[in-house]
């Protein structure tokens, strides 16, 4: 989308509103807060993994049980 706007000033002179800006900056905002969630995520499934191998089958899920 930055692209396009500024592909659209570059060849047609054409300034975008603020609407246009909103949009943008809410789509930009999205796409940083799931990148983030995600490396959040795989950080903690890498974690349980390890804990998986450590403790063998006895962890699952997230919860611990007995042998």
């Amino acid at each position: 989308m930055l692209t396009m706007v500024l592909f659209r000033f570059t060849v047609f002179g054409d300034v975008p509103d603020v609407w246009t800006l909103i949009g943008a900056s809410v789509i930009i905002a999205s796409g940083i807060y799931l990148l983030n969630r995600e490396r959040s995520v795989r950080k903690a499934v890498a974690e349980t993994d390890q804990s998986d191998q450590r403790f063998g089958s006895c962890v699952r899920y997230g919860r611990a049980f007995l042998p």
